[in-house]
C-alpha cells in the first residue's frame, strides 16, 4: 500500500502534467458544466463534499470503505447538483448494486486531476467575486462621497442665502437720488439773456 506522502506526490505530478479536467482539456467540459450550470451557493458545499471524498481516498488509497459510496446517500447529499454523476464516473466510480465503487486497481490520476481542476476553478471564482466586491465597495464609497459633497454644497448655498437675507434686514439699501426723479416732471425755463450792446 502506498504511503499518503507518495500518493500526494503522485497526485501533484498528475495535476502538473497536463490536467485532463483543465479548461480546454478532454474532460474540461465536465468541469465547465459544474461551474457554469450550478450557482455558487450549490457549488460550495458540493465542492467540499467531493474534496472530502477524494481526500479520504488519496490519503488512504488502500482503505476500501473510502472507495465505496452509498449511491442513495451520496446523491441525496449532492442533491440536484448538475454534472456530479458525470464527474464521479469519469474518475473511475462504477455502479455496484446500491453503491458507487472505485476499484482497487483504478488509477488515481483522474481523481487527482479532477480535484485539482475544481480547486483551481473555485479559487479563480473566489478571486473574481472578491474583486467584484472590492469594485462594488469602491463604487459605493464614491457614491457616498458624491452625495456628501452635493449635500455640503447645498448647505453652503443655503447658508449664503440666509446670510444675504440677514444682511439686507440689518443694513437696508439707501434710496438713490435717481429713485426720486419722477417721470413726466417739467424743468423750469431759464431766463432769457439780455441783448448784447450795439456799437463800440
Amino acid at each position: 500500500m502506498a504511503a499518503p506522502a507518495d500518493v500526494a506526490a503522485a497526485c501533484q505530478k498528475a495535476c502538473a502534467g497536463g490536467n485532463a479536467y483543465a479548461k480546454g482539456g478532454p474532460r474540461g467540459s465536465i468541469m465547465d458544466t459544474i461551474v457554469f450550470e450550478n450557482a455558487w451557493a450549490a457549488r460550495e458545499p458540493a465542492h467540499k463534499l467531493f474534496a472530502k471524498i477524494a481526500g479520504n481516498i488519496l490519503a488512504q488509497p488502500g482503505e476500501a470503505k473510502f472507495r465505496k459510496l452509498n449511491l442513495a446517500k451520496i446523491m441525496e447529499k449532492f442533491g440536484n447538483f448538475v454534472g456530479i454523476a458525470e464527474l464521479l464516473r469519469s474518475v473511475g466510480f462504477v455502479a455496484d448494486g446500491q453503491n458507487l465503487v472505485l476499484g482497487d486497481s483504478t488509477p488515481l490520476d483522474a481523481l487527482c486531476q479532477a480535484l485539482c481542476a475544481w480547486n483551481e476553478r473555485e479559487a479563480r471564482s473566489a478571486a473574481a467575486r472578491a474583486e467584484a466586491e472590492r469594485v462594488r465597495a469602491e463604487n459605493m464609497k464614491d457614491v457616498a462621497a458624491n452625495k456628501a459633497a452635493k449635500e455640503a454644497s447645498r448647505a453652503a448655498l443655503k447658508s449664503l442665502g440666509a446670510q444675504a437675507r440677514q444682511d439686507v434686514a440689518v443694513k437696508p439699501i439707501n434710496a438713490s437720488v435717481g429713485n426720486a426723479i419722477k417721470f413726466g416732471a417739467t424743468q423750469k425755463a431759464l431766463p432769457t439773456p439780455p441783448p448784447a450792446p450795439k456799437g463800440g
